[in-house]
């Protein structure tokens, strides 16, 4: 699938780093719907209010559109490995990404890091 024809954060290539389409590693991230809230808007004293679901990323957070663009960066430049320090999503995003493009990660969570957050990472392949 052409990146820069999907339903995703890639349809605005143009304005990020990566330039070759096929250095553009993706897992569908973006394109999340808005979500109307009229009764939290009235909660809250707004007119108006609209709630980005970015749940539904590929990764389960908006974490997955940061980490995509920056592994997708790296596999252009040919880094093959990566590090990261983070408790949770950001590291959940890195390897999932990191996998997909076939570079290796090394993730360092704290001890009480949340037991799904290591799985999910040592799932991916990273250590």
């Amino acid at each position: 699938m052409d990146p820069l024809r999907a339903s995703s954060m890639w349809r605005y290539a143009p304005v990020l780093p990566v330039d070759k389409p096929a250095s553009m590693i993706t897992l569908g991230e973006g394109w999340t719907p808005l979500i109307h809230s009229q009764g939290f808007a009235r909660a809250c004293g707004a007119d108006d209010l609209w709630i980005k679901d970015d749940g539904i990323n590929s990764t389960g957070s908006f974490k997955a559109r940061g980490l995509s663009c920056c592994v997708s960066m790296c596999h252009e430049l040919g880094v093959t490995k990566i590090a990261l320090g983070s408790a949770g999503n950001a590291a959940s995003a890195a390897a999932a990404y990191a996998a997909a493009a076939g570079i290796e990660a090394h993730i360092f969570m704290p001890r009480d890091v949340p037991q799904a957050n290591y799985i999910e990472c040592k799932s991916y392949g990273a250590t």
